[in-house]
């Protein structure tokens, strides 16, 4: 298809796009491999993005406007001159840009598109029909049964004495952990039901809110203010019953690049704390457009706490009170105040005295799917701020891939990021700690080596920056979690052979776990559809010493 013809179709008619338009286009076809006509469609580019100027507007080292060299070079009598240039590379040579006109442009046959789907294609879709735990359990023997591996036709299984008991899963013993006490007031607990924490209005630490703005970025707020009025209204009497006091304003900002910039520039000017943003858009890109721009400016640029909530969610949510308190939640956490606190003294009681202070990291690598110099992996590391990770701090930083190409799983900046948040910890408890428990997520069986050679040295590095002599140094537990595996877990009634999920707090370290390695499954959560799938963890280092029974509940006590 030629690149004019696809601009046509997408902004549905025969005429040139405007700039709104051509932002659009540039979001739809970043990346994007098209040919040439000048090169008998062979030479093969990559768009970067749409140009507001035309080709008549665009002079290159020989000091001919595109149309002039088109015309003399090529052979090319350019006829659709009103349309903008689009600015291409060569792939991997991204400092070296130039421009084409769209009509010499054709877009490259059976690329895969990585760009997540919008809800409107995603309802074209098929719906994926979720097994339940019984109809699961059946698939899994019956396909077995169907390999049939324990047939004598079967040489390779039977010549390795490979035999597989297809009549029934493996039954196994497990236990249930005890559910932590969550407080969410100075004297009041949650009443945790099956995984949920209700707050029931109360919140351990409310921070107020000295200058809030609710501000609506749309451009049709006559229509909305109604809407809008409500939704206000609404918010500021669950802040009152969740005790969080708040002096507000109202505004509304055109959604543009301008005007976004403008806004969070006054605010920040006037001290403004934070900033409720409702977005109102004419579709998912717009919107998907509007929070970047939101959190480019409002956020990374000035430093703004904000939070965005969809007009949309609040028009069509049955419980706006409801939508309310999980807003609350967001805003206060973010505002640096304690929802609940996990009393995780039951966990550690065993593992800690009246001189020990614990700090709980947590770290991963998110791999964007087209990995290149301008799309880097991101890797984060949490830290708690105190010892019953009530408060946490973050930091994160860009790893590139290997000669533009392989990403990297280890996390390369991982002493700095260390020593930063040993020093938050430090400026905020006046004390360092002494005990440290890291997870890891996201590494394969296949890359414990590396983290075992690269990460944790990279800790311990910090640690020496930090504390000094490795006497100083605190104890360290690094477990690694996984969640991509395919082991299924089911209850299953011996009387009435019913299979059902596994209950929320399961652990099971026994049996089918490795014989010499120290590792566990954890179900810390409750499936409301499809069947459980709980985390597998693996403990590579563990200077505290934690027991069989301690650290499984350590865990289960933290993912709350």
């Amino acid at each position: 298809m030629s690149l004019l013809d696809f601009v046509h179709i997408h902004i549905g008619r025969k005429r040139v796009p405007n700039e709104y338009e051509c932002k659009k286009l540039s979001r739809i076809l970043k990346n994007c491999l098209i040919v040439t006509q000048q090169s008998n469609w062979k030479r093969v580019f990559e768009i970067d993005q749409f140009d507001k100027r035309r080709p008549s507007e665009i002079t290159i080292e020989s000091g001919e406007t595109l149309i002039e060299y088109f015309k003399n070079e090529k052979n090319i009598q350019l006829t659709q001159t009103n349309y903008p240039c689009v600015q291409v590379y060569l792939p991997n040579e991204y400092d070296k840009p130039c421009h084409l006109p769209l009509e010499v442009c054709r877009i490259q046959p059976w690329q895969v598109y990585d760009k997540p789907l919008s809800k409107a294609q995603e309802a074209q879709q098929p719906r994926k029909y979720i097994p339940k735990p019984y109809e699961r359990y059946n698939a899994i023997m019956n396909m077995l049964r169907k390999c049939d591996y324990n047939s004598r036709s079967n040489r390779l299984c039977r010549e390795v004495g490979f035999k597989i008991d297809d009549n029934q899963m493996l039954s196994l013993s497990a236990r249930v952990l005890t559910q932590p006490q969550i407080e969410t007031g100075p004297n009041s607990r949650a009443n945790v039901r099956i995984g949920r924490i209700p707050l029931d209005g109360h919140l351990f630490t409310p921070k107020p809110l000295l200058t809030l703005a609710i501000t609506y970025f749309g451009n049709d707020i006559e229509r909305e203010k109604d809407l809008m009025r409500a939704f206000t209204d609404t918010l500021l009497q669950a802040m009152k019953n969740h005790h969080v006091n708040v002096n507000y304003q109202n505004h509304t900002v055109s959604p543009t690049i301008d005007q976004i910039t403008a806004y969070f520039h006054s605010m920040n000017e006037r001290r403004c704390q934070f900033v409720l943003c409702v977005m109102s858009g004419r579709s998912e890109e717009d919107l998907k457009q509007l929070k970047a721009d939101i959190k480019d400016c409002g956020t990374i640029k000035y430093g703004i706490m904000t939070q965005c909530a969809l007009l949309s969610k609040i028009a069509n949510n049955r419980s706006l009170a409801g939508y309310c308190d999980n807003l609350i939640r967001k805003i206060n956490f973010k505002n640096s105040g304690i929802n609940t606190k996990v009393n995780l003294n039951q966990a550690l009681k065993n593992k800690k005295s009246t001189t020990d202070s614990y700090m709980f990291f947590g770290a991963d690598v998110i791999h964007p799917t087209n990995v290149t110099r301008q799309h880097p992996s991101i890797a984060a590391v949490v830290g708690s701020c105190d010892s019953l990770c009530s408060t946490t701090a973050v930091r994160v930083c860009q790893q590139f891939p290997k000669e533009g190409k392989c990403s990297i799983e280890t996390i390369i900046g991982m002493t700095d990021m260390v020593e930063e948040l040993l020093d938050n910890y430090c400026q905020v408890n006046k004390i360092l700690p002494n005990k440290i428990v890291f997870y890891r997520d996201g590494v394969d069986d296949g890359q414990f080596g590396k983290v075992i050679a690269h990460e944790i040295p990279a800790i311990i590095e910090a640690f020496n920056r930090i504390y000094g002599d490795q006497a100083n140094h605190p104890k360290l537990t690094f477990i690694v979690v996984k969640k991509r595996h395919n082991t299924r877990f089911f209850n299953r009634n011996p009387s009435t052979k019913d299979v059902y999920n596994m209950s929320i707090g399961t652990v099971i370290d026994t049996t089918i776990v490795h014989p010499y390695q120290n590792n566990f499954y954890l179900n810390s959560h409750n499936a409301f559809q499809g069947v459980n799938h709980p985390s597998l963890y693996h403990v590579l280092l563990d200077e505290i010493g934690f027991t069989a029974d301690e650290l499984p509940l350590l865990t289960y006590h933290l993912c709350f």
